[in-house]
């Protein structure tokens, strides 16, 4: 999913920038709108599964936070989007500034997806074979480095190459966190786990692009990346010492599954373990 998704947000521009020439603004909007309805009919028209509903099924998603495991997700979370809402708002700044034209800029763009979108199918395997909490949080610590790695350089080319090593570990990462959400979230509020994750993600993305925007034109492109790469890094490890007492239980180690949940922040778990072999 996360490889379509991606791969959407790539060929996107590509047909629209095709349609913009011959066609004019209009019709980029005119067809996208299009697709958007067929797609929905689609989704309308096809079977698919019922979720489990209970009584708190339609409670406010933000009691979810009481749940340790949530917590982790939520952490995560903001760990993976602190970098990518300072790329949304400096990439094509920063690039600029090192002395590329406005087409290296889309080129960095392609080349930082491509990747992700061949290679997050592999990652999402790497997730379910080594668990995704562990399979997220490290990524992370190689992760933090890299962003770091971005104010060091004066070519643009070499922050491309660079951006490809991350997006490969993205591919891990970002499936990884997705099934971290999964596997925090109760029985009949996976749509409000997803939500309450998605809407932290959203906000600190939002919230990161405002500040290193000020922070890249007060004090430059070191202090701003870095200071970045430690709020990621300080979410991760915070992720890290928050799930120690989940070690164990369901999507943290492999070859394991919990038959018993641990119910909330504070609460010492009582899960019981069972192989799968």
């Amino acid at each position: 999913m996360a490889s379509v998704e991606v791969g959407g947000f790539i060929v996107g521009p590509v047909v629209g920038g095709a349609l913009v020439g011959p066609l004019g603004i209009r019709w980029p909007f005119v067809v996208f709108c299009t697709l958007a309805a067929v797609a929905v009919l689609v989704i309308a028209t096809s079977p698919l599964p019922t979720l489990e509903v209970q009584e708190n099924s339609g409670r406010i998603a933000i009691d979810l936070l009481r749940r340790r495991p949530m917590v982790v997700a939520v952490l995560i979370s903001m760990s993976l989007g602190l970098p990518i809402g300072m790329y949304d708002a400096l990439w094509a700044r920063y690039l600029t500034d090192l002395g590329a034209r406005p087409w290296l800029v889309g080129v960095s763009l392609a080349c930082y997806s491509v990747p992700f979108m061949l290679l997050a199918g592999v990652g999402g395997r790497v997730a379910d074979r080594f668990g995704p909490r562990r399979t997220a949080i490290r990524a992370m610590f190689f992760i933090t480095p890299l962003t770091v790695s971005y104010a060091l350089f004066r070519n643009p080319w070499i922050p491309i190459l660079v951006g490809i090593c991350e997006s490969m570990i993205q591919a891990a990462a970002m499936p990884a966190s997705q099934s971290v959400i999964a596997n925090a979230s109760p029985p009949g509020r996976a749509a409000g786990g997803q939500g309450l994750v998605g809407a932290t993600n959203v906000a600190t993305m939002a919230v990161v692009a405002l500040v290193s925007s000020w922070l890249y034109g007060e004090y430059g492109v070191r202090t701003t990346f870095v200071a970045v790469a430690c709020a990621a890094a300080l979410c991760a490890f915070a992720a890290h010492l928050v799930s120690l007492p989940l070690r164990g239980t369901l999507g943290f180690d492999p070859g394991e599954e919990s038959v018993a949940v641990e119910p909330a922040l504070g609460a010492t778990p009582t899960t019981v373990l069972e192989s799968r072999s």
